[in-house]
C-alpha cells in the first residue's frame, strides 16, 4: 500500500472528510490529523473491514506554531470541537510537545511525525483548499 492508496482510502470516507473539513477551517499552520486516524483507516482495510467507520478514540490534530496558541489554549480548542461535534479531539501544538517527550525541541510537525514512537502512527493528513 502506497501514499495514494491511502489518500484514495480517506477520500472515499465521508465521516473522514468531515472531519479533516472541520479541521482545515481553523487554519492552524503547519497541521495534520495524524495518529490512529490514518493508522486504523489503514489497518481495517488491509483487514476487510472496509464497510466500517474508522474506529478511533480520539482525533489527534497536531500543528506547529512557535508563536501561536498554548498548552492550556490547546486543551480549550480540544474539548470546544468536542462539544460541537461528539468526538473526542486532541489538539496539540508540537512547538511544545518536546517538552512532555523530553526531547529536542521539534523544527515543524513533519520533524514532530517523524520522532513519534510508534512509526504505525507517525503519519498525517490535511486539506489544503478542500483537496487532500
Amino acid at each position: 500500500m502506497n501514499e495514494q492508496d491511502i489518500l484514495n482510502l480517506i477520500k472515499k470516507d465521508k465521516w473522514m472528510m468531515k472531519v479533516l473539513k472541520i479541521a482545515e477551517e481553523l487554519n492552524f499552520p503547519d497541521w495534520v490529523i495524524g495518529a490512529g486516524f490514518v493508522r486504523n483507516k489503514v489497518w481495517d482495510y488491509l483487514h476487510g473491514f472496509s464497510n466500517l467507520k474508522v474506529d478511533t478514540n480520539d482525533i489527534d490534530l497536531v500543528y506547529f506554531d512557535s508563536k501561536g496558541n498554548s498548552k492550556e489554549s490547546d486543551k480549550k480548542i480540544s474539548q470546544k470541537l468536542k462539544e460541537q461535534t461528539s468526538i473526542d479531539w486532541e489538539v496539540r501544538n508540537q512547538f511544545y510537545m518536546h517538552t512532555k517527550n523530553g526531547v529536542s525541541p521539534y523544527k515543524s510537525t513533519k520533524d514532530a511525525l517523524s520522532r513519534w514512537p510508534e512509526t504505525a502512527t507517525s503519519l498525517g493528513v490535511k486539506l489544503e483548499n478542500g483537496d487532500l
